[in-house]
């Protein structure tokens, strides 16, 4: 049983787990959208006009775009930060790239963009336009917008945190915290030891 924990608590600290699982999830999460949009007739009309997307054109259109600036935005982001953050480490030390491996939100970040870049892709493959059958996805292209405008969220809140763990004082609180934590692992106080500092 220790085994499986060790090991689960490795996975959990990889780069690659939380970004996969994202994926994955936003594959099932485009299967489910597009078997509801099968069962559903949208109709352009009224209001829905302006949300829901009625030719296979401009679905095309929209899909394409968000999937080409969802995987080059991800793609030029990253290599930029890492750049900024090797420059950083020259100055601080290579435990600055470790830091940015580990955090939550630079994982859930390169997550979100790709998971959104084959969401659209799964989507734009199902559009079908010939004479005899037509089927465009509007609530899944409508979920692909909702996700992009969700990915420009989270990119402003990447860069604010990428801007912040590269200053000297925060990394240097970083280090202090993590060495707290080790030292109570290592050398973990019982309730024999804070009587006798109590005495």
């Amino acid at each position: 049983m220790k085994k499986l924990l060790f090991f689960w608590s490795k996975l959990k600290s990889t780069f690659w787990f939380v970004p996969v699982i994202i994926i994955v999830g936003a594959i099932f999460f485009a299967i489910l959208i597009l078997s509801i949009d099968g069962n559903l007739a949208l109709k352009n009309e009224g209001i829905k006009r302006f949300f829901f997307i009625g030719s296979s054109a401009s679905a095309r259109s929209v899909l394409s775009t968000i999937s080409g600036a969802m995987i080059g935005v991800a793609g030029t982001v990253f290599s930029v930060t890492l750049v900024a953050l090797t420059l950083a480490s020259s100055q601080f030390g290579p435990r600055l790239i470790r830091n940015f491996m580990y955090v939550r939100l630079n994982q859930v970040v390169l997550g979100t963009y790709i998971s959104t870049y084959i969401y659209c892709l799964i989507v734009l493959n199902t559009i079908k336009d010939t004479e005899n059958y037509k089927f465009i996805p509007s609530l899944s292209i409508l979920f692909s917008i909702l996700f992009a405008v969700m990915n420009i969220v989270l990119l402003i809140i990447f860069i604010h945190r990428i801007a912040i763990s590269i200053q000297a004082d925060h990394v240097i609180s970083e280090i202090s915290v993590s060495i707290g934590k080790e030292v109570k692992k290592l050398f973990p106080e019982t309730e024999d030891d804070e009587q006798l500092l109590l005495i």
